[in-house]
Formats: structure tokens, sequence, C-alpha cells
């Protein structure tokens, strides 16, 4: 008698420590972000100094009973809808509402509903954290579950945990994730999903205790954590070497895989919420010049063009499947003919890929990197960039535009690339080159070998 539900399960389970994932959600500005890094990096003071999410944030971190790792989803109201690309996998839902904006709680209530409605998430648990209580006028708990509709009937229903926290002092919110890890675990070491309502009164007892000692002390936020998109960091050398006259300015955004996602499907299906957040961005006007994928695939970081060409066919092929205008232009029936485009979420790009199998003499080197990658840059970048139309002539000595200067650059590094000799040409052969690009070998990347 006594055992804690961590206790058992560490008895039975070969494992040390069990892994938990959760979704982090809530509207824009209730402190998601501030609430993970917190939990991720308890030694950074400077943690509050975050931007909004743009696609998602991921950290893990160790509760007492479990080894957490935390998906920091953004919430302005036009991401919202992508959430459920998250469902898939997860354990448990942490919801976080600004307890101190009496102004958004009903949009709060109304977005966690919906959330916690869906076929999906109707039986994960669920912690809705009250952020900023160290503000004044802040909303109890008490008053959080009133607004939000909470009570004894329906707590029976789902498990559900109220707790109290401020993300800016740190006071509840250790306690809040240690229980819901530990009602992880318990359910896990009997089997089944156990309602957590028997936790809930030991919950809001030990809110009511730490959120009425609240500091209002300041954290010093001159440090911003707001981690640096991976994928960006590892493109960056290519970024900055290549002879491409857009390249260094240009304003990029990165997919980033989850250390969950192992085959190329399961990455290319990461990609799609921000993926698709990036084209709503472009539909708005906004300046972006390209989305870049790295492939984490050893056969795509150490084959041939060939072999790299498959697992370059296999991740547009995934996103083209899930392609929210339906349009899935990977299995077009000309799409090794002139005038195909790789569309998706009704955006134009195109196209280019690096990999370590090109050697510096090739315009797709990669400048030392042992990583593969698909940049998709979209058509407004170059209108924008005022990049004239396609010509299959260049002068070679007095280029006269800025397209013509780019060509003129790679010839001069020593990285020439084959130009067509007509306008009209096959797009897709050039979306993965030979190793020895002079237009007479072609990578027929998109038809499975």
């Amino acid at each position: 008698m006594g055992q804690t539900a961590s206790t058992i399960y560490r008895r039975y389970s070969p494992c040390a420590l069990p892994i938990y994932r959760l979704l982090i959600c809530g509207i824009s500005a209730s402190g998601k972000t501030s609430i993970l890094y917190r939990l991720a990096l308890p030694d950074k003071e400077g943690m509050l100094d975050v931007i909004p999410t743009i696609g998602f944030n991921i950290e893990t971190f160790r509760g007492d009973a479990a080894e957490l790792t935390g998906w920091d989803l953004g919430g302005r109201e036009k991401t919202r809808p992508l959430w459920r690309h998250y469902f898939e996998g997860s354990d448990a839902i942490v919801f976080v509402v600004d307890s101190s904006d009496r102004y958004t709680i009903d949009e709060s209530r109304d977005e966690f509903r919906r959330l916690t409605s869906e076929e999906e998430t109707r039986k994960l648990p669920v912690l809705l954290l009250c952020n900023k209580q160290d503000l004044p006028n802040a909303m109890t708990p008490e008053e959080v579950m009133e607004a939000f509709g909470l009570d004894a009937k329906s707590m029976e229903e789902r498990p559900i945990l109220v707790h109290g926290c401020s993300a800016k002092t740190n006071d509840g919110l250790d306690e809040s994730i240690n229980l819901l890890a530990d009602c992880l675990v318990e359910a896990k070491a009997f089997g089944a999903t156990k309602s957590i309502q028997h936790s809930l009164d030991d919950s809001l007892t030990r809110t009511d205790e730490s959120t009425s000692t609240l500091s209002h002390s300041s954290l010093d936020t001159s440090v911003n954590v707001s981690r640096q998109n991976e994928t960006l960091q590892n493109f960056s050398r290519i970024k900055k070497s290549t002879e491409c006259p857009f390249a260094k300015r240009a304003k990029l955004w990165g997919g980033l895989v989850s250390a969950e996602a192992f085959s190329i499907e399961a990455q290319a299906a990461s990609h799609i919420p921000p993926l698709i957040e990036f084209c709503e961005r472009l539909a708005e006007s906004e300046s972006l010049d390209g989305f870049c994928i790295e492939i984490d695939d050893e056969v795509a970081a150490k084959g041939g063009p060939e072999e790299f060409g498959q697992c370059v066919r296999r991740m547009l092929s995934e996103l083209s499947v899930n392609d929210p205008a339906g349009e899935n232009v990977m299995a077009a029936k000309y799409i090794d003919r002139p005038g195909w485009r790789y569309r998706f979420h009704s955006t134009d790009f195109f196209v280019t890929t690096f990999a370590p199998c090109y050697s510096e003499i090739s315009s797709r080197y990669g400048f030392g990197s042992d990583k593969a990658f698909i940049l998709l840059q979209p058509e407004s970048s170059f209108l924008r960039h005022k990049l004239p139309p396609d010509s299959a002539e260049t002068d070679w000595n007095n280029p006269r535009n800025i397209r013509e200067k780019t060509r003129v650059a790679f010839k001069n590094a020593g990285r020439p690339y084959y130009i067509p000799e007509t306008t009209s040409y096959p797009i897709v052969e050039h979306i993965v080159k030979p190793i020895c690009d002079d237009g007479k070998n072609v990578v027929r990347w998109w038809t499975e070998q």
C-alpha cells in the first residue's frame, strides 16, 4: 500500500521512464511556448521572451514519473484548424488559458470545446492550465472551470485536471505536469485509460495553495530562447555559400521533424501543417521565399542521385496526397511534360534539391553538408524579386538581367548547370539533377524504381 503509480510502473516495466507525447494547445498569447520552455529549460531565466509560434515547437522534459515530449502548437485563429494533424500518436492534451484576460475567455472556451469534442481526442486526458495567476485580477481555476462549463458530471465523462500556474514564476507548473504524468503512468500500468477524476480534488486543493503564494516578481527577459529551426540551421551552409543572388537575404521557413518520425512518409506528415500555414501567409501577401525540408534518411544522405531521387519522390508524393486543395500533382499523368508544376495548397513551387552526392562542380553542391534537402520556392517570390521570364539565351560576357547574372555566377564558380534550348521543357527533369548536368542524362526520380 502507499505505492505511487510511477513506482508500480517502474517495477514491472523494462524502461526506467515511460515516454508520453503532449499536445500543448490554446489561443494565441496564452503562454504555451513560455510554459514549454519553462519546463524544458528550468535554469534559463529569459525564456519568457518568445515570439508567436509559427507551426509548432517541440521540447522534451522529464517529470517525476515519465519523460514527456511537448508539442506547442500555434494558437492564431487560422492555425487552429491545423491542430487535428497532430492528434494521432498523442497521449494527452495540455490546454493553456490566459486567466488574466477575461475578454478572451469565451474564445478559449469555444476552442477547448472544439478540440476536446474531436473523435481522436475524446478519450485523451486533459490538463487545463490556468496560466498567469501571478497577475492581478486573474481568474481563479474555479472561475475558469465555471466559464468553461465544467462541472462534476462533465468531468466524470472524460479525464480532466484543472490547475493554476504561472509560466513567469514557475508556480504550479511542475506540480500540474507531474500530476498528469502520474495519471498517464497509472493508466498504462493498469492496462486501461482510467478516469483521473479521483485526482481532481487533490489538484484543486494544491492549486489553491500554490496560487495563494504566487510572486509578482519579474524575470529577466533579455534572452530570447525561442529555438532556431534545426532544419534552417543545417541548411544555412548552402544558403550562405550558393551563388544564387537571392539566397543570403531569403526569408525561409523550415519543416521541423520530430524524433518520433522515422519514415519519410511520417516526416512528410509533420511538414503538412506548417507548409499549409506557409502557403496561407503567401496568400496574404507576406514576403516569403522558400520552405526548406530536410530528408532525414540514410539513403538520401549517402546514396547517389537515383537513390536520393526516390527519397524526394516519396516526400513530395506524401505531401501531394495530403494536399488540402486535393490536386495531388505527383499523380498527374502529364508530370513528365512541359506545363507541369509542383503545387501544394493552390501554390506553385519551383523545386530545388541538394544532397551530399553532388560534388563541388554541381549547382546542387551542399558545401560540405551531410544532409539532404528539398527547397520549395514559391513562384510569387521570383515575381517579387523581379526575375524576368525564362529564356534559353544568355549573354555570358555582359549579362543583361538577374537571371543571366545568376547563370554567369554559377559558371564562374565552376558549377554551371544545363540550360534547355527552349523554354518549353519538362520541369520535373530538373528537380533532381544527375551527377553530370549536361542535358544528356535524366534522373527519372518521379517514377518508382
